[in-house]
C-alpha cells in the first residue's frame, strides 16, 4: 500500500497545482495516514495539504444522508422477516458489493504475487491453495518461469515457497531454483515491500533440520530491504532444531506434508488470516 501511496503523493506534487484545492479519496482511514506521510515525505517545503477522505466518508458526504449503525440494519431486518411493510428507512445503507467494487478499483495497483519452486509438486500445490485462501492475490508462479527478478519489486507483497531438500546443508539448502538466484535477490531494491515465506519440510525425519531453507531464503529478502512479515510461533511444532527459528518463532510458516498433513489446513488457513492483517 505504501509503495502505492507514494506514487500518489509524487503524482499530486508533480502536478503544480494547488494542494488546498485538491480532493483525494482513499480505501480507509489508514489509506489517509500513510498518504499523509508520503505527502510529507515528498514535500520541500511547506504547504497546505490537499483534503483526503476515506470512501466511507465522501459516500457519506455525497449522500447527505447518515449511515445506518449495525442497531438500524438489524431492526431493519427484523421488520423484514415479519413482513412489516410500513417501516420508514430514514437512514441510508451503504450498498456493501458496490462499495466492494470501488475498493478494488482503488486498489488495483496494490499487487501480492505467490512464488514457488519445487521438485515433487508438493509446495506448488500449498501456493495454490493458500492462493484459494488469499483470492487478491495474484495466481501462484514458478519462480525458474520468472527471466527478470525486477517482476518481484513490482508487486507491494510478495509470498514465497520453498522445500527443503539438501538437509544439513549451509547454504543452497532448498534443491529447487530458489538457490541459483539468492544472491541476485539480495541485490534487489525491496524497500517498502512486504515479504512472508512458506517452507515444506519433514519433522520426523530431518527433525534437526526442519525447514531450515527457509531462513536462507528469509535472509536474502531482508538484505534487499524487505520488510518480513507472517512469523510462526515454534510451539505448535515438534522438532528438535531449525535454522528458520528467530528467537521464539520461525521466519515464516513451516509445514510438513510427509509427517503431519492433516494438520496443513488449519495451519495454512491460519497463516493467510494473519497475512490478511500483516500484508494486505
Amino acid at each position: 500500500m505504501q509503495s502505492f501511496l507514494n506514487e500518489v503523493a509524487k503524482k499530486i506534487i508533480d502536478s503544480n497545482n494547488d494542494l488546498s484545492l485538491i480532493r483525494v479519496i482513499v480505501p480507509n482511514l489508514r489509506a489517509i495516514k500513510f498518504l499523509k506521510e508520503a505527502l510529507k515525505n515528498e514535500l520541500e517545503v511547506a504547504a497546505l495539504a490537499p483534503q483526503i477522505l476515506s470512501i466511507e466518508e465522501f459516500i457519506n458526504e455525497l449522500s447527505g444522508i447518515e449511515k445506518a449503525t449495525n442497531i438500524d440494519l438489524f431492526m431493519y431486518q427484523k421488520s423484514i422477516l415479519n413482513r412489516q411493510e410500513n417501516l420508514k428507512k430514514t437512514k441510508f445503507t451503504l450498498n456493501v458489493q458496490s462499495c466492494f467494487k470501488i475498493f478494488l478499483i482503488l486498489n488495483c495497483s496494490m499487487t501480492v504475487g505467490i512464488y514457488f519452486a519445487t521438485t515433487t509438486g508438493k509446495t506448488e500445490d500449498i501456493a495454490e491453495r493458500l492462493h484459494g485462501l488469499l483470492d487478491s492475490a495474484e495466481g501462484p508462479k514458478d519462480i525458474s518461469d520468472v527471466d527478470d527478478l525486477s517482476e518481484l519489486a513490482g508487486h507491494d507483497g510478495v509470498i514465497c515457497g520453498i522445500p527443503t531438500w539438501n538437509t544439513g546443508a549451509d547454504s543452497e539448502r532448498s534443491g529447487t531454483a530458489w538457490d541459483s538466484i539468492l544472491e541476485d535477490i539480495g541485490e534487489l531494491d525491496l524497500n517498502g515491500k512486504k515479504v512472508a515465506i512458506f517452507g515444506l519440510g519433514d519433522s520426523s525425519t530431518y527433525t534437526e533440520n526442519y525447514c531450515d531453507a527457509m531462513e536462507e531464503l528469509h535472509r536474502f529478502f531482508q538484505q534487499a530491504g524487505a520488510s518480513m512479515v507472517g512469523y510462526t510461533a515454534k510451539t505448535d511444532y515438534t522438532f528438535d532444531e531449525s535454522k528458520s527459528v528467530v528467537g521464539e518463532e520461525f521466519c515464516g510458516l513451516p509445514l510438513d506434508e510427509d509427517s503431519e498433513s492433516d494438520m496443513t489446513d488449519e495451519r495454512l488457513s491460519g497463516w493467510a488470516e494473519k497475512l490478511k492483517g500483516e500484508m494486505f
